[in-house]
C-alpha cells in the first residue's frame, strides 16, 4: 500500500504542474493499493471542532479518525485524551 500525499494529487489534477506528467505516468503504473487522508484530514477538523475546548488537540483527532477508520480499539498510548470520547481503551 502506498499513501499518497496531498501534493501528489494536486501534481495529478493540475495540468500546469511541473511535475504534472511524471505524477500522471506514476498514476497510470502504479499496481499497489493507494491510501490518502484527505476525507479524514476533513473529519478530523470537524472532531477537532467540537473537542479541542477539552484539549484535543488537531493531532489527536486525526489520530481518532484513522483508528476509527481502521477498527482499531486498543491504543497505546500515556495521552488521557483519547479517554474523551469513550471509545478506546489505552495500554500499557
Amino acid at each position: 500500500m502506498i499513501f499518497v500525499d496531498t501534493g501528489v494529487w494536486y501534481s495529478l489534477l493540475v495540468p500546469k504542474d511541473p511535475a504534472h506528467q511524471k505524477t500522471a505516468k506514476w498514476f497510470d503504473a502504479v499496481a499497489q493499493p493507494i491510501l490518502t487522508s484527505e476525507d479524514q484530514f476533513h473529519r478530523s477538523w470537524l472532531l477537532f471542532q467540537r473537542l479541542s475546548s477539552a484539549g484535543l488537540s488537531f493531532t489527536d483527532c486525526t489520530s481518532h479518525v484513522v483508528a476509527d477508520d481502521l477498527g482499531i480499539r486498543t491504543i497505546a498510548s500515556f495521552d488521557h485524551h483519547f479517554q474523551t470520547t469513550a471509545r478506546f481503551q489505552l495500554v500499557p
